[in-house]
């Protein structure tokens, strides 16, 4: 906030945390309204102007491509001024965005997506190439192999691009329009090309052997990634069949319990019948009513903690834990997801590193001294916050005991 001076918060109080639990990296900003010193509130009126601005001013800082709004930035004056609708419709229409995902895609990473790839890179080989005479699908398929690209035929008369390194796929209608999108162009491809035979049999005789990079071959490479997306797959389904059971033992307990409060409900209601019912005095009654009260509040209370803790005993635990617990018995592939976990963690930490300013403020969780995180830690975190909860509930809970002071009451003498 240094390169643009707003000057009704001055002196105010702000504070910019970065965060990356979105797909997109950002930042939130928060600004106290309220002067530290004068204890004013400042209200802004049309603030998004401001604010618009502020944006023109750091994409002239750090040399970032203007987008369409209400301002523009002006060289000369070196500061943001209004755009008329005609300069902003400009700026809009003169840029080619791709539509749908990959523009989301361009828009949150800051990376350009498969779809603009193929669009400047291979869309005018191909346009190019099937200008040419004799040519045959071989051709267009050696053509998109070289980038790594393969055609393949829907079963609706459609193609699709597939990107064999990534397994990513755009439509062939959007990035070679010239000669896939609508019916008729395709009609006069397959006229012009013949019946479209797939890349698997036309390059069968052309397909590189596994290459081999430090001594490691590709295609064990692919197996092992296979074999572990099996493995995490296979665990993931037997969490799932392991939290469902819980949840169905759990939606047990409760059942029992609510059958259990019907029955000592109903328990004393009949004992309450049977006292009124009495030849005893009304007094003695009373005593009688409220013993048989207090001893059902008792009851109930001893049966809600019983259930209580069977479902806290019961409930599912998180993903990581039961995974952690997989690990310490030796399941394998719980270990290797743990280590992919803490793989995960410190590539995303170093990338986030790698994006803040040394002086940045960045609200995240705290780690181990060798920059590792203890799950074993984590769990036992947990099992003790689920423990000071539980003693809270015992206290709350904890049955009280009355005594009955039969002596009758002196009544003042007059």
């Amino acid at each position: 906030m240094d390169c643009v001076r707003l000057p009704e918060y001055q002196d105010h109080q702000y504070i910019v945390v970065a965060h990356d639990d979105k797909k997109h990296f950002h930042i939130h900003i928060m600004v106290n309204k309220v002067h530290p010193e004068t204890f004013k509130a400042h209200t802004p009126y049309r603030n998004w102007l401001t604010l618009n601005a502020a944006m023109r001013a750091l994409e002239a800082k750090h040399g970032w491509t203007h987008t369409a709004g209400p301002t523009r930035w002006d060289e000369e004056s070196k500061q943001a001024v209004r755009a008329s609708y005609s300069e902003r419709n400009a700026l809009r229409t003169s840029r080619q965005q791709p539509t749908g995902v990959a523009a989301k895609y361009e828009h949150y990473h800051d990376e350009e997506s498969l779809q603009t790839y193929i669009r400047r890179e291979m869309a005018p080989r191909v346009r190019q190439l099937l200008h040419r005479r004799n040519v045959t699908w071989d051709d267009l398929h050696i053509l998109l192999s070289k980038a790594h690209l393969r055609l393949e035929k829907g079963k609706a008369g459609g193609y699709t691009i597939l990107a064999t390194d990534h397994n990513i796929r755009v439509k062939a209608s959007d990035v070679f329009r010239s000669n896939f999108a609508g019916k008729v162009n395709r009609q006069a491809i397959e006229s012009a090309l013949g019946p479209c035979t797939p890349a698997s049999t036309s390059l069968q005789h052309s397909a590189p052997q596994p290459a081999q990079h430090g001594g490691r071959n590709t295609e064990q490479r692919e197996e092992r990634k296979a074999q572990r997306r099996a493995n995490r797959s296979a665990l993931m389904d037997e969490y799932n069949q392991y939290r469902n059971r819980q949840h169905e033992v759990c939606k047990g307990f409760t059942k029992d319990g609510r059958e259990g409060t019907q029955y000592l409900r109903e328990v004393l209601r009949q004992q309450k019948k049977e006292i009124r019912a009495s030849t005893l005095s009304w007094p003695d009654k009373k005593v009688l009513l409220s013993q048989a009260a207090a001893q059902s509040v008792l009851e109930l209370s001893a049966m809600k903690l019983s259930i209580q803790q069977q479902r806290q005993e019961a409930f599912p635990k998180d993903l990581r834990t039961w995974v952690a617990d997989r690990a310490a018995g030796g399941d394998a592939r719980a270990a290797a997801q743990l280590r992919g976990w803490r793989y995960a963690d410190q590539r995303n930490q170093r990338q986030l590193d790698a994006r803040l300013e040394a002086n940045a403020l960045h609200i995240g969780p705290p780690l181990d001294p060798d920059g590792s995180t203890d799950w074993t830690y984590l769990a036992q975190q947990r099992l003790a916050s689920e423990q000071k909860k539980q003693a809270l509930a015992e206290q709350i809970s904890t049955a009280r005991v009355w005594t009955i002071d039969r002596k009758p009451a002196m009544c003042p003498t007059r």
